[in-house]
């Protein structure tokens, strides 16, 4: 969170000249499906483990397929060929498991993903189209809320070197402002190690629970300033 705040604060305080600079403060939304395997496998064996005790599993754990969020940054133009970009990218995905005992008793168990990214890199322009590239730091934490506090615990907490590539279609609806389609890739330059997750929900560590979380989709982006 408080990433999100000093982002926030930087951009106002260049938002007042921004129209008279090459400096452009964006803001969107960002859809990423996610590839992570190993990690489904812990959620898939917490449902084996829990069926094998004669419990009604009503609600299992679904695997992780895609993640969702805020998308902030700064662009500094140089000409009307693209520009450099800083951006922050914060997604996440809530999973909850729910069983029923047989005494009648439910129970939940309830895990939040929260992937925090950051990244520097340059997005080319040409007419309404681009080809950008950044590299990303990124930072995964698996959390637990805290009884009914809403205060969330992480038990995993890890960072990952990443690159994207995306291509971009810019509509310029004048000189200050335009909205961009950005598909992109992203490819993990690292693992996460999952063990802590197989820990927190009662199963035995593995070498095999390591994962990547490489990732694609679509952002979508508003771009505010002078456009050349």
């Amino acid at each position: 969170m408080r990433y999100r705040i000093a982002l926030l604060f930087v951009m106002a305080m260049i938002a007042s000249y921004q129209s008279h600079s090459q400096i452009n403060i964006k803001i969107g939304y960002s859809l990423s499906g996610v590839s992570a395997q190993n990690n489904n496998n812990i959620l898939q064996s917490y449902n084996d483990s829990i069926r094998l005790r004669n419990v009604d599993l009503v609600r299992p754990f679904s695997d992780l397929k895609v993640m969702h969020g805020v998308h902030l940054g700064i662009r500094y133009l140089i000409k009307d060929t693209g520009g450099f970009e800083f951006s922050y990218e914060g997604i996440n995905k809530k999973g909850r498991a729910v069983g029923e005992e047989q005494d009648g008793s439910l129970f939940q168990e309830e895990i939040f993903y929260l992937v925090k990214q950051f990244m520097f890199g340059y997005q080319s322009v040409i007419g309404n189209l681009g080809l950008g590239t950044a590299i990303g730091y990124n930072n995964l934490k698996i959390q637990q809320e805290i009884s009914t506090s809403g205060i969330k615990n992480p038990f995993l907490n890890q960072n990952q070197f990443s690159a994207r590539v995306n291509l971009s279609y810019y509509l310029k609806s004048n000189n200050t402002v335009s909205l961009a389609f950005q598909p992109f890739v992203q490819f993990p330059l690292g693992n996460y190690d999952l063990n802590d997750l197989a820990n927190k929900l009662g199963l035995a560590e593995s070498a095999d629970y390591k994962d990547s979380f490489l990732s694609y989709g679509l952002t979508i982006v508003f771009y505010n300033g002078r456009q050349y």
